[in-house]
């Protein structure tokens, strides 16, 4: 009973905190959407975490102290398969370089009136399994993405196998498409960038259509915008892909990713 206080206790000072008035929490812009949770979402979350084993239930403090939220009617496991995706991608990027791009995008995406990203479960009608609101800071995480027929009937990708042969581990259907969502926020976030270099915003989308035959593409009857997000996804994981991807990874999206980028690069036309 103690160990369930205090785990509920951790949780409760970081909404109250996020609840705080504008002025007493550093002048920072308040995060609207965590504003109007219900307690009920808020009390499944904490048995949710509470669940959790204590390197993972450490391992969501972390993340909300980086002013990362959780939001909805959570589930262990589905807790758990979150953690271990926000964990790869820093691991990535480096945690400082991923929590920096993380806070411009969502910055960028609702005009400075959000802080932090907010992981919400919820349920919709249509088709797909999660979505990026930027102008919410939120990355929405739907029930189908944790069903898996739905998935089969609708998430025909073409690298599946390649995801089952993933270095130094496997990687779920799940954790893929999590990645990708992620994998627009951080394009989302890398735009500025590109400008202030002399590029097009546009400047990975247009590298990836000059770089990879259409053939070889992610999802090939797809824009180049969904493409690169899947490709942001695949490099976290170290999914292998085509030679010419893996040339477009080396020259062009992991320089920019890790702010590697040479800013007399010219830009590549589309």
């Amino acid at each position: 009973m103690g160990h369930r206080y205090g785990i509920t206790g951790a949780i409760g000072l970081v909404v109250v905190g996020l609840l705080l008035p504008q002025d007493t929490v550093q002048s920072r812009a308040m995060p609207a959407p965590v504003a109007h949770i219900a307690e009920a979402s808020l009390d499944e979350i904490a048995l949710a975490v509470e669940a959790l084993p204590a390197d993972q239930q450490a391992r969501y403090l972390h993340w909300t102290a980086r002013d990362i939220r959780f939001e909805g009617p959570w589930t262990p496991d589905r807790v758990a398969l979150v953690l271990s995706v926000l964990d790869r991608f820093a691991d990535a990027l480096g945690e400082e370089r991923f929590i920096s791009l993380v806070d411009q995008a969502v910055a960028e995406g609702s005009d400075g009136q959000i802080v932090g990203l907010t992981l919400a479960m919820t349920s919709t009608d249509e088709l797909w399994a999660a979505s990026w609101a930027a102008s919410q800071g939120r990355i929405k995480l739907y029930d189908q993405l944790f069903d898996q027929a739905h998935l089969d009937a609708h998430y025909g990708w073409r690298f599946l196998d390649d995801l089952a042969e993933a270095q130094p581990e496997p990687v779920s259907l799940q954790e893929a498409i999590i990645g990708h969502e992620l994998g627009h926020l951080l394009l989302d976030a890398l735009r500025d960038a590109h400008m202030a270099h002399g590029h097009a915003d546009t400047r990975l989308e247009d590298a990836y259509r000059s770089a990879v035959c259409r053939g070889g593409w992610a999802h090939p009857m797809d824009n180049t915008n969904e493409n690169v997000a899947t490709e942001i996804s695949l490099w976290v994981y170290g999914v292998d892909r085509s030679r010419q991807v893996l040339d477009y990874r080396t020259e062009v999206l992991t320089p920019a990713l890790l702010s590697l980028a040479d800013s007399s690069t010219p830009d590549v036309a589309p």
